[in-house]
């Protein structure tokens, strides 16, 4: 959520994340076999993909930008079909836990990542046996499914900063995007920073997130705003995945970094098997969108990426997840 972070309001969502550049293909690929090994990530906005039950859509606007418009897990699963034509293998959902319901200011609460309360599913978007049923039809077909989580902020307002206002930094909000310490300590636009070097707040993420994958048979998480989450508990976290789950387990870390180099740092600090790419991002829009000289791109290709982050990677999903654009950055 970094461009979200900055104050920009949610973009509108990419939902295609291309895994590797072997997903560049001339022609439709066939529909995989069970077994095979994808090369896809599909990122669905749930709101915003298909409204597959209208019972559970509460207040919809769907002609409104920052309303919530309908969309569901029935709806993601009544699309499977469409989902494996185009040969997707893996579906990364956003946040489907309980979330912020009004909007602030001009910006919709639609997206997600203002959750109110990461232990239990949204309304709007089914029921958690509704949940389990996606994936095990997913996983009936070969496909993955990887869960966002949240584990830097709750919402505005979450019912958690009144019951537990102790479990917060509350610093302020970022003033300077180069310090370490705000960065990492401090409110991104007012949302409530949790603290998690204490054990209480760790011991509530834990149970949040090791309760959804056991619940639904999750195959990995995307971790949101891992630039602004303190790297001995992303590891921490890591450790216990790959001891809890086993090595095929992913864990998607989201950093806003242009530079390889750093980014492999803290890819291999954190113990996160997979990072998107943002410096081929960035590298890709300045060089084919603004000109820059084709060096920039040259510079990303030929850096030496050593990751290092996991004792085994896994066999599903590339250390560099590679992607034109996504759900915070202007469209290419």
């Amino acid at each position: 959520m970094g461009r979200l972070a900055r104050g920009s309001g949610p973009a509108l969502p990419i939902l295609v994340v291309m895994v590797g550049l072997a997903s560049c293909r001339a022609k439709p690929p066939e529909t995989p076999a069970p077994d095979e090994v994808r090369d896809a990530v599909y990122f669905i906005l749930v709101d915003r993909y298909a409204n597959g039950d209208p019972s559970n859509d509460g207040m919809t606007e769907p002609h409104n930008p920052a309303g919530w418009h309908g969309g569901d897990l029935a709806g993601v699963r009544a699309h499977l079909d469409d989902l494996q034509d185009l040969g997707i293998g893996t579906v990364w959902l956003s946040p489907i836990t309980a979330s912020r319901q009004e909007p602030l200011g001009e910006w919709g609460a639609f997206h997600g990542y203002w959750v109110d309360d990461p232990s239990t599913i949204e309304p709007r978007f089914g029921s958690t046996e509704e949940a389990r049923g996606l994936v095990d039809a997913m996983h009936e077909r070969g496909m993955r499914l990887l869960l966002d989580t949240i584990w830097n902020h709750v919402g505005y307002d979450a019912d958690l900063t009144r019951t537990h206002p102790e479990w917060f930094h509350g610093l302020g909000n970022i003033e300077d995007w180069d310090d370490p310490v705000q960065v990492e300590a401090h409110d991104v636009h007012g949302l409530p920073d949790l603290d998690q070097e204490q054990r209480s707040v760790r011991a509530y993420l834990e149970s949040s997130t090791f309760g959804w994958i056991e619940r639904l048979g999750a195959d990995g998480l995307r971790v949101d705003a891992v630039r602004h989450l303190p790297s001995p508990f992303i590891r921490g976290m890591s450790t216990q995945l790959e001891s809890r789950y086993g090595p095929s387990f992913a864990l998607l870390g989201e950093h806003f970094e242009g530079d390889p180099y750093l980014l492999d740092e803290r890819q291999k600090t954190d113990g996160l098997t997979s990072v998107f790419d943002f410096p081929m991002h960035y590298a890709m829009a300045d060089v084919f969108c603004r000109g820059a000289h084709s060096g920039a791109l040259a510079s990303v290709l030929s850096a030496d990426h050593t990751y290092e982050g996991r004792s085994h990677a896994t066999e599903w999903l590339e250390p560099r997840v590679t992607f034109l654009d996504n759900h915070d950055t202007p469209r290419i």
